[in-house]
């Protein structure tokens, strides 16, 4: 295998030094490949990959797009990893204890999920839906059916209808985003690197800020997310930074170990029961937080070295009302491979142009999964993030703004890892429109309570949101089926001759390259504003990429019926990502 990849063979001794802080209870894995890691280079980490026959293929294929990665990898024969781990299982017990290191008790992540179901009732994603939601579906699907076999020019035009009022929404959301931007309407997505925001406040009045990183698998990664996380500007004496690491992950925990970490770092060992999800730590985090304001970051993040007073100083600034505060997220490998870069324009599109314009409106907006800020006194009254969701992200922005709370965007960013293949982008696409189809489903199980909560207003700006998320993505394979079938005439459905028929149709396909148009208007303005090292050329494919969005919504609505609360996990430190965040 190493002659067929074209990589060194770690040797024995090597493998027993990197291991001697693990416990030895089982083989690490990080996302998809087996891995551990055994030093650092001048490139980053330096990985131990356990290749066997199913994960050649793909580590191959990472190899090809990324040929630096061979000088980070050394490989492993799987049953030599397990000798090494019962090796030193056998010289020594467990971890000793530590200062920084806080053990938590299964009972006590139940009464956190206790906690959380008292705060929030039924709105929450336990059930994927309720016995009512089940029977209006499965009275719509029939209404459906019938329909399309008694009356299929009923039923397309009534699809014409609504893909018209869909994609027009979108369309004049993105284009009043590209005006506002283009105007100077709001913050712009950038300032110098050193320089904070209007309103910083003195160091003696910051709050005490907890940074919550919840990390699974995530060995490969460590020496970098703790560079930036300590590079953060905030005073040391403010700061509580817990690392969430399940008590089962034996290469997180001991990539940690090799750390040797002090305050005000804290790893918080979260112990596998429950739902095993991001937001399950994340509420274990929020138990033992001190701060008065909580931040989230993930893995792979690079945030902007003065993102925590950005954000204290618009907490400080926005009033009691405000709850919650976005920075933006940006993708600084764009230029990897073709997914990652539209992947990278997509991101530029929603937090450069349609978040801060949903902002500057008071409306509210589905966050992004990191580097959201928050009042703890509000996590704390809401209960926190849904255990059972798989983008709380996106439940507790509906909640914040449910419970009368407000939203913004700073203008502070945290440049993230995208996927590198087409399997990947999959499943963690597929994953976020899971966890937006979860949303959408408990909230509307009261529909007229979240009207009333929100107004008119709210209410119809998250359901562009959410359109534009999931069901524009569900019903245009369908529609272009049957606009291809009728435009080569044999038409199931649509355009009958009559002026009623032709009209919709027209219409539906105006309404359809005005979304496309309004899309690439906007990528083209964001991409001005804020170079990000991708080419607009990319744009030429975007109605692939729309439809790499229908395929992947159709294994979200698979996967919510069959394990809805299943997290498929992004493997991450995979990318040729720049030594430092480009500078602003």
């Amino acid at each position: 295998m190493a002659a067929v990849l074209g990589l060194p063979m770690i040797a024995e001794a090597a493998l027993d030094e990197a291991l001697r802080t693990l416990d030895g209870r089982g083989m690490p894995a990080t996302g998809e490949i087996p891995l551990i890691e055994i030093g650092h280079g001048p490139e980053g980490p330096m990985v131990a990959v356990a290749v066997t026959a199913k994960t050649a293929g793909r580590l191959a294929v990472l190899l090809g797009r990324n040929p630096s990665l061979r000088r980070r990898i050394r490989l492993v024969d799987p049953e030599a990893l397990a000798a090494a781990f019962a090796r030193i299982r056998s010289q020594k017990g467990r971890c000793p204890a530590r200062a920084n290191l806080r053990r938590v008790a299964i009972r006590d992540v139940d009464d956190m999920l206790a906690g959380l179901v008292a705060a929030s009732g039924d709105r929450l994603a336990r059930r994927a839906a309720t016995r009512g939601q089940v029977m209006l579906l499965a009275l719509l699907s029939a209404a459906v059916l019938a329909g399309v076999a008694l009356a299929p020019r009923v039923v397309f035009d009534l699809a014409n209808i609504a893909m018209c009022i869909g994609f027009l929404a979108q369309a004049a959301l993105r284009e009043t985003a590209r005006r506002l931007l283009a105007k100077g309407g709001f913050q712009p997505p950038m300032r110098p690197r050193d320089e904070c925001a209007p309103g910083a406040l003195p160091p003696e009045k910051l709050p005490v800020y907890t940074v919550l990183v919840p990390l699974r698998d995530e060995a490969a990664v460590v020496s970098r997310l703790l560079l930036h996380i300590s590079a953060l500007r905030y005073p040391r004496d403010r700061l509580d930074i817990k690392l969430l690491v399940e008590d089962d992950d034996i290469a997180t925990l001991h990539a940690l170990a090799r750390r040797k970490l002090g305050p005000p770092f804290e790893i918080v060992m979260v112990p596998r029961c429950g739902p095993l999800t991001k937001p399950k730590a994340l509420g274990v985090g929020l138990v033992h937080a001190r701060g008065e304001l909580v931040t989230v970051f993930d893995a792979e993040d690079r945030p902007d070295r003065n993102q925590l007073l950005d954000a204290a100083a618009a907490f400080a600034a926005g009033g009691p009302r405000l709850g919650c505060v976005q920075a933006r997220l940006s993708i600084d490998h764009g230029g990897d491979a073709w997914i990652t870069g539209l992947f990278a324009i997509e991101y530029a599109m929603l937090f450069d142009g349609v978040l801060p314009l949903l902002a500057h409106a008071d409306l509210p907006f589905l966050l992004g999964g990191t580097s959201n800020h928050f009042r703890l006194s509000v996590l704390r009254r809401l209960g926190g993030w849904d255990a059972w969701n798989v983008t709380e992200d996106a439940d507790l922005a509906v909640r914040i703004a449910h419970a009368g709370y407000r939203s913004t965007v700073i203008a502070s960013t945290t440049y993230e890892e995208a996927p590198l293949t087409l399997r990947a982008w999959l499943r963690q696409r597929g994953r976020w429109q899971k966890g937006w189809l979860q949303t959408w489903m408990v909230h509307m199980r009261t529909p007229v309570g979240l009207w009333r909560a929100l107004g008119a207003r709210g209410f119809l700006a998250l359901q562009i949101q959410f359109f534009g998320g999931l069901f524009a993505n569900a019903v245009l394979p369908l529609w272009l089926v049957l606009a291809g079938l009728t435009l080569m005439g044999r038409p199931v459905a649509g355009p009958d001759g009559s002026f009623r028929g032709d009209i919709g149709f027209t219409l539906a396909i105006a309404a359809l390259l005005l979304g496309y148009a309004t899309a690439v208007s906007l990528a083209v303005a964001v991409l001005k504003a804020r170079p990000i090292g991708v080419s607009p050329r990319l744009l030429f494919s975007w109605p692939i990429y729309t439809l790499l969005l229908s395929l992947s919504m159709l294994r979200a609505t698979w996967e919510w019926l069959r394990r809805p609360h299943h997290w498929a996990k992004t493997a991450h430190g995979l990318a040729r990502r720049p030594v430092r965040p480009p500078r602003l």
